[in-house]
C-alpha cells in the first residue's frame, strides 16, 4: 500500500474545475515532484490534501486511513505536514523558537498550565532539524536578520520539526537565486533517510528534475503524465502543455 493514495480528488470554484478527477500515489521513501503550467492546479491540490481547500469529490487515504473529510489539524497529526509561499514565519521569534512552536501540539488543558506555571519544552526534535538543515548558528537569529534562502530553510524546518511521514512543499525554491536553489536541493535529498517522504511542487523544472525520483504533471487541473523525470521531460504531452503546439 502506498503512505498517500489520492482518488479521482475534484475541486470547483463555483463554474470553473480547479481539480479535475485527480488520482495519484506515493510511495514512502522518496521524492515526488508535482509540476505544471501556471494555473494548472499544483496549489489547489496541495490545499485538498491537506484540508484547507474542501473536495468536491475524491477520496484521500495516508498510511492506510481515510482522510476525506479530516480537518486540517487531524492531518497534521497523522503525519501530513505542509509549507505555505508565504513561508508565514514568526518575525519576532529567534528561528529556534518559530521551530519549538511548530514543535507543540497544545490542549487547552496544557494550555491553561503553561499560562500559570510555565515550564520549558523538549528541545531534542528542534536541535536535530536545525543540525540537519544547516541552521545551528542562525538558532538565536530573528528570521528578519536572515538572507531569502535561510528563510526557506527555515519555514521547511518548521514542518520537519512534527516528525512527519510526509512533506508538501508548496514553491520551496521561489525567489531563490541558483546557488540557494542548489543549497536547498541538497537539504531535500536528505529528508527520506530521516523517515520522512517529500512531495514538491515547484516551478524550477531543474530542481525537480534533479532531486525527485518520480514526477506527476498537471494541466488545467488533470494529470497528463506520470513517470521518471527522464520520461516525463521527453512526454509529448508534457512538452506541448509547457511549450505549447504549433498551428498552420
Amino acid at each position: 500500500m502506498s503512505l498517500l493514495e489520492v482518488t479521482d480528488l475534484t475541486v470547483k470554484h463555483g463554474g470553473l474545475v480547479a481539480l479535475d478527477a485527480v488520482s495519484l500515489a506515493v510511495e514512502a521513501g522518496g521524492i515526488v515532484g508535482l509540476i505544471g503550467p501556471n494555473g494548472a492546479g499544483k496549489t489547489t491540490f496541495i490545499d485538498a490534501l491537506t484540508g484547507f481547500t474542501p473536495a468536491h469529490r475524491g477520496h484521500v487515504a495516508f498510511g492506510g486511513a481515510d482522510l476525506t473529510r479530516a480537518a486540517p489539524h487531524a492531518r497534521s497529526r497523522a503525519g501530513l505536514v505542509r509549507t505555505f509561499q508565504s513561508l508565514e514565519l514568526f518575525d519576532d521569534l529567534t528561528v529556534q523558537d518559530n521551530l519549538l512552536v511548530a514543535a507543540q501540539t497544545p490542549t487547552l488543558w496544557s494550555t491553561l498550565t503553561d499560562a500559570l506555571w510555565p515550564k520549558p519544552h523538549d528541545s531534542t526534535e528542534t536541535r536535530r532539524v536545525l543540525d540537519l538543515l544547516d541552521l545551528g548558528d542562525v538558532a538565536d537569529r530573528l528570521p528578519t536578520e536572515l538572507s531569502n534562502g535561510q528563510r526557506h530553510v527555515v519555514a521547511l524546518g518548521r514542518a520537519l520539526v512534527s516528525s512527519p511521514q510526509l512533506v508538501l512543499l508548496d514553491e520551496p525554491a521561489a525567489g531563490l537565486d541558483p546557488a540557494e536553489t542548489a543549497e536547498l536541493a541538497g537539504l531535500l535529498r536528505r529528508l527520506p533517510a530521516t523517515g520522512t517522504t517529500v512531495l514538491v511542487v515547484d516551478h524550477d523544472m531543474a530542481l525537480i528534475m534533479g532531486v525527485c525520483d518520480r514526477v506527476h504533471v498537471l494541466d488545467f487541473g488533470r494529470v497528463i503524465a506520470s513517470g521518471t523525470p527522464s520520461e516525463v521531460r521527453a512526454d509529448p504531452a508534457v512538452i506541448a502543455a509547457y511549450l505549447g503546439t504549433s498551428t498552420s
